[in-house]
This record gives structure tokens, sequence and C-alpha cells, in this order.
């Protein structure tokens, strides 16, 4: 099942009917098509109807959940037929949801990390054959920073299993 995304515009004045947005999928070229909800080269229908929020207003909304939607970037222009575009808004879609750039740029921090730039392995304990049995790893957003308790980015939990003098069997690596 699709989930809803929303876009909200702010417009100078409240009450106004004929406000419309067209939606634009950056990586394929095609818009909403209002019809049915789905991204075509030539939409029947691109433009596609704005609310007002009665509790705010001069503030005009979108909301659409009909199709699920690609991950990537899409555009979005508010305008009123005969005037020109009022506002325009980025949306970043991940799994059909809604993403901030922060989230994105958290994401690719960890993954970084992940990649051993800007880590820092403590608190390690060994088993009998003086193999690793489990650590904590830390990465961190700066590298003046790497083993103090600023900027960091995630703490994990590293656990190895051992057969005997030097040889793990199985590790794993978990968020806390």
């Amino acid at each position: 099942m699709a989930k809803p995304k929303s876009v909200y515009f702010p417009y100078f004045l409240s009450g106004q009917i004929g406000l419309y947005v067209k939606v634009f999928q950056v990586s394929t070229g095609n818009y909403l098509d209002y019809t049915d909800g789905t991204f075509k080269v030539a939409p029947l229908n691109p433009d596609t109807p704005l609310s007002e929020i009665l509790t705010a207003p001069s503030i005009y909304y979108f909301t659409e959940s009909r199709s699920v939607w690609d991950d990537g970037e899409y555009q979005l222009y508010a305008y009123k037929p005969v005037d020109t575009i009022f506002s325009v808004a980025n949306l970043s879609i991940l799994n059909d949801e809604e993403v901030s750039a922060s989230v994105v740029e958290s994401d690719l921090k960890r993954a970084l990390g992940l990649m051993h730039e800007n880590i820092y392995i403590d608190l390690p304990i060994y088993d009998s054959d003086n193999n690793l049995v489990s650590a904590r790893v830390r990465i961190y957003s700066q590298a003046s920073s790497v083993g103090t308790s600023s900027d960091i980015i995630g703490t994990y939990l590293i656990t190895a299993g051992g057969d005997g003098p030097g040889k793990f069997t199985t590790w794993s690596q978990v968020k806390e």
C-alpha cells in the first residue's frame, strides 16, 4: 500500500481556489498524472489541485497516496494559472516515504564510518586462547574527535566466536 506524501506551500492570500501543483520526478523526467496518481511522460492531467488548511489560512497543501513512488528526488511547483509559480519544494523519497536531507546525511556518515573512516575500537574482551570475544566500535564525524565522547555518529558491539587460537568462526557487529 502506498504511503502518503505531503507538501505545504504558503500563498499571500487565503480562500483561494484554482491553486495547483505539478510534481516532477527528476530521475525519469515524468510528471504526476492527477487522474490516476502515476508518473508519465505526457500526463493527461498534470495539474493537481491544492487545498487550504482551514486552521492555517494562506497555507495550501498537496497529499498523494494512490501509488508507490520510486526512491529519488521530486520537484514540486505550486502555481496559479495565468500567474506564475508562487512556490517550489524539493522532496526526497526513500521506500515510498519522505526523508529529510539530515536523515540521508546521517545514514551516509554511518556508512562511511562502517568503512572504517574515523573509528575507535575499545573495551576488548578476550577468551582463554587470546581471541577477541567482544569490543565496542565507535564511529565519529570528525577525525579530531576519535577516541573521545564528542561527535559520535554511532556505537556498535562486536562479538566473535572462536575455534582455537587465532581462529574465529563467527563475527557480528550490532548497532547499540
